[in-house]
């Protein structure tokens, strides 16, 4: 969206190509909602904070940058706050499934080392008799 409003496209087709962009339709119909309101005059933040899907953190900067006149960087600091807590998320997520991951392959290796000694064993055993 930031993109979008800095070259100056109207905010009312801004939303039209992010709802066909969406495949969330959740968020694809707030977005739809939205725009409905933003033709009537309500602006975007107001009709965002009514809804539960847009983050209030998310709603208040845009409806700062609606204030201030400088949407299009409050929308592109929105999309890169959110980008770094992504990566942040992703990242920790996968510190958390590297151990789990280690462990269960530590359990493989340890269960074909057995099979493989029990199989020895067996083996020696009906040698010596």
């Amino acid at each position: 969206m930031a993109l979008l409003f800095k070259v100056g496209i109207p905010p009312s087709e801004i939303l039209v190509l992010s709802t066909e962009g969406i495949t969330n339709r959740v968020v694809s119909e707030a977005l739809k909602e939205v725009r409905e309101e933003l033709i009537r005059g309500e602006g975007i933040s107001g009709p965002m904070s009514r809804r539960p899907v847009f983050l209030p953190l998310m709603v208040q900067m845009i409806s700062v940058g609606e204030e201030t006149g400088n949407l299009d960087k409050v929308l592109t600091t929105v999309a890169e706050s959110y980008e770094t807590e992504a990566d942040d998320r992703t990242r920790s997520a996968l510190g958390m499934i590297q151990p789990a991951i280690t462990i269960v392959l530590g359990g493989v290796v340890a269960f074909i080392a057995l099979a493989l000694v029990q199989t020895m064993y067996g083996i020696y055993g009906h040698i010596g008799t």
